[in-house]
């Protein structure tokens, strides 16, 4: 427990602390691989009020240090901004190492200088803190730019209205409350080595009120939100929460809402434009955003690309089995299928089938295998 603070105020701190791991955890086992970025998002939260709460007794060893010790904030950014892009586009291994590569190398370089270096760390400590602050700024206004690019180009067109504007406002609160933290850390890093009385009370009166009086709370009520947001961004506790409010009636979609969708998807396979996305499939199909809304909640299906993705796979497994596309490959039959990344193909078609499609591919083959037929080259 920190004596610096009120009890409540470490009760809440633990609580929270506990609370953000522990969806994190979860979010790790139950969420989609892609929640991976919002469960670290969460770990690194977490961690920031056990540092609070514990770092008076783990400051000084090496495993404190490592758990609860600063400069995890390197990473708020980058996490961010894939955890927005992810949720339309697939995230290369190459992606993450470019955007990871320098917030690893900064977070190692602390833990080495604060464990293996102590005295020379706390003697340029001054020096730290700028380092710190400048790549901070520098990067929490890349990943900004970054992510409201994003936001524009990929989500509005490709979720649903009610999960747009969630992740929307869900960015919009994260990276307000890290701009005040950045606002904070630059304020009382000028304000070191420097003796005046202005910049004592600066650094003493009214960062600490600022602190106790607008950062704290705010901080407090930004993670109960994004321990709330988490378990909504988990399908089936978010199924186990909402319950009966999530279901449609069949009423409520309309015949005529359905007919159209079935026909322009179904049996003129629309499904098949590669670069469909909703914006373009309500125009086409003239109805309206909450009607596909309620469509794709009747069918069961979680988003819009969830519902593509769905018909895409299953118009590749039938071009699989036909004859007549004996002579393409898989990435051709993908592309068929309205695939136009051989990256993200493979990653939806083992999320929903469990296999690869080269092993889907070769299943077939053994079956075919006493008929003689040869099947797509699997290369």
């Amino acid at each position: 427990m920190n004596p610096d603070f009120h009890p409540i105020v470490n009760g809440i701190y633990l609580l929270l602390g506990v609370q953000l791991i522990s969806v994190a955890i979860v979010q790790l086992i139950l969420g989609p691989k892609k929640q991976v970025y919002l469960s670290l998002l969460c770990l690194i939260m977490g961690m920031w009020f056990f540092r609070r709460f514990f770092w008076e007794h783990w400051g000084n060893n090496a495993l404190g240090i490592i758990l609860v010790g600063g400069y995890k904030e390197v990473f708020i950014g980058p996490l961010i901004y894939f955890y927005i892009h992810s949720k339309w586009k697939s995230v290369s291994t190459k992606q993450l190492l470019v955007h990871f590569s320098i917030p690893a190398v900064l977070y190692l370089r602390y833990i080495v200088m604060r464990i293996g270096f102590s005295e020379v760390y706390f003697a340029h400590s001054l020096l730290n803190h700028w380092l710190l602050v400048s790549f901070l700024v520098v990067s929490y206004t890349t990943y900004y730019v970054l992510c409201l690019k994003d936001i524009k180009v990929g989500l509005e067109p490709s979720l649903l209205r009610r999960a747009y504007l969630r992740t929307k406002w869900f960015f919009f609160s994260v990276f307000t409350f890290q701009l005040m933290g950045i606002f904070l850390t630059i304020l009382s890093t000028l304000a070191q080595g420097k003796e005046s009385d202005f910049w004592t009370y600066l650094n003493g009166t009214l960062i600490y009120y600022f602190d106790w009086a607008i950062e704290t709370p705010y901080h407090i009520a930004m993670s109960v939100y994004v321990v709330i947001y988490s378990l909504f961004e988990m399908p089936y506790l978010r199924k186990l929460i909402m319950g009966n409010q999530m279901q449609v009636r069949k009423e409520e979609v309309g015949e005529n809402v359905s007919d159209k969708i079935a026909f322009r998807f179904i049996k003129e396979k629309l499904f098949t434009q590669s670069d469909l996305n909703l914006n373009k499939s309500l125009e086409v199909l003239d109805i309206s955003r909450q009607d596909f809304s309620n469509y794709l909640k009747l069918e069961g299906h979680e988003s819009f690309s969830a519902f593509v993705n769905g018909l895409r796979v299953a118009e590749f497994k039938r071009l699989v089995e036909n004859k007549e596309y004996l002579k393409y490959d898989l990435v051709s039959l993908a592309e068929l299928a309205g695939f136009n990344s051989k990256a993200t193909f493979n990653r939806v078609f083992k999320t929903l089938e469990g296999n690869t499609p080269k092993e889907f591919v070769k299943s077939i083959q053994n079956k075919g295998q006493n008929g003689g037929d040869s099947k797509p080259n699997t290369e």
